[in-house]
């Protein structure tokens, strides 16, 4: 019987609890990061200061973020299908100022361009402005 206690490190990295994922995963052409724009998803996705990774996508997926088209450009909503026999998705904002709407999945596979995989927060965005000397 050994009497090393260490773990084994991970293959390429050497740490305790190597990344399931590659860097070179998040530069694919799958997934685009953008900024969150506005105030109604607040507290969730914060207009100005956060960002979302995405996928492009061309119809409704599931329960989740969305980034849908509008005629000025996009935004961001939460979706859920309603389940019933309307068969109808439910599209609302973490804002509660901002109200909820329903449309059909028609509707919604015309107007959706992505949905939210991750959000990016960011912790201190004095690193993100080019500070000179």
């Amino acid at each position: 019987m050994s009497s090393d206690t260490t773990a084994p490190a991970g293959p390429a990295t050497g740490d305790l609890f190597p990344l399931e994922a590659k860097p070179a995963d998040f530069y694919s052409q799958k997934f685009r990061v953008i900024p969150v724009i506005g105030t109604a998803m607040n507290p969730t996705l914060r207009g100005g200061l956060d960002w979302a990774m995405i996928r492009p996508v061309d119809s409704y997926q599931g329960e989740g973020i969305y980034v849908i088209g509008n005629a000025v450009g996009h935004d961001f909503y939460r979706a859920e299908s309603t389940l019933d026999r309307t068969k109808r998705i439910r599209l609302w904002r973490d804002n509660k100022i901002f109200g909820e709407d329903f449309v059909t999945k028609a509707w919604f596979d015309e107007h959706v361009l992505a949905i939210v995989v991750a959000d990016v927060k960011v912790r201190d965005p004095r690193w993100l402005c080019e500070v000179s000397a």
